[in-house]
């Protein structure tokens, strides 16, 4: 029974009489900080950059307890995109405590939510990294799906997990090997496997895949003789959207310095 129950008890005796007394203190004790909370997140509706800076800190700072109240902000669709961003944010300083609610919003029927939880994990780095690498072992597709794309958030935690990235990119789902892809790019300095796997992706039949493996190849900033002999080849591709992907990539690399 939580401690709204308790104060709904019958006072028959002065023992319950003072354990009402202790439960109501302890209400009274939690809610300077439910009220701080949600002082904090009022802030992310105001325009001033400084302010909702302060409260993103602040929030940051008051860690597990703060949880629910950005988990409840971040997955409103109602709010303002720049207020869930906020939201965002303020989990990934939390840390751990936020991994578990964002990784079960990986799921959420709203695309938009699933989003917002992946790029919140990207914030909170490489801490999330052992969830997220069980997820994209999950049977759920969507969560696989999701749990790559919050890899390819951050740089540092798509190198923490990069080992399951590459068994990733052998998913059946082409959504779950693309944005494995996507986040095995994003690592620096690049390692010879990534090269070797975006190739390989060259020769993938789903269109979509072979599309990310050649914008992949023109982010990594390689004009290797082996990169520009199979870019070069996409420029031939069936597919419109690879062969335009193509053409940017190897723009991009011919403009190296």
């Amino acid at each position: 029974m939580d401690v709204f129950g308790l104060l709904r008890l019958p006072l028959s005796t002065s023992s319950s009489l003072a354990l009402l007394l202790l439960v109501q203190g302890a209400v009274l004790a939690q809610s300077p900080c439910e009220h701080q909370v949600a002082a904090q997140i009022q802030l992310f509706r105001s325009n001033d950059g400084e302010a909702i800076r302060a409260a993103v800190r602040t929030l940051g700072k008051l860690g597990a307890a703060a949880v629910p109240a950005l988990m409840e902000t971040l997955t409103d669709q109602q709010e303002d995109r720049g207020v869930r961003l906020s939201a965002a944010q303020t989990l990934g300083k939390v840390g751990s405590a936020a991994v578990p609610p964002l990784i079960a919003a990986l799921e959420d029927p709203r695309e938009q939510v699933r989003i917002d939880a992946a790029f919140a994990l990207g914030q909170v780095g490489p801490v999330a990294a052992t969830a997220l690498t069980e997820a994209l072992q999950a049977q759920s597709v969507i969560l696989r799906h999701f749990a790559a794309f919050a890899f390819h958030q951050n740089p540092h935690l798509a190198a923490a997990g990069s080992q399951d990235l590459f068994e990733a990119t052998k998913d059946e789902q082409p959504l779950v090997r693309a944005n494995a892809l996507r986040a095995l790019s994003s690592i620096r300095p690049v390692v010879p496997q990534v090269v070797s796997v975006l190739l390989k992706a060259l020769e993938e039949r789903d269109a979509q895949v072979r599309t990310v493996a050649v914008q992949a190849l023109g982010e990594i900033r390689l004009a290797t003789p082996e990169i520009l002999t199979a870019v070069n080849e996409m420029l031939l591709d069936t597919d419109e959207r690879v062969s335009q992907s193509a053409v940017r990539t190897l723009l991009t690399l011919s403009n190296l310095p």
